[in-house]
């Protein structure tokens, strides 16, 4: 209950997660000329 408490009370700014971030499936070729 402490640590909810303590995590309630920490201020992060305006900051918000919009979404979780993901790894793609495929890797990404460079644009290399």
């Amino acid at each position: 209950m402490q640590e909810i408490r303590v995590i309630e009370n920490q201020t992060i700014g305006n900051v918000r997660i919009v979404s979780q971030a993901k790894a793609p499936l495929a890797p990404i070729a460079s644009n290399r000329k």
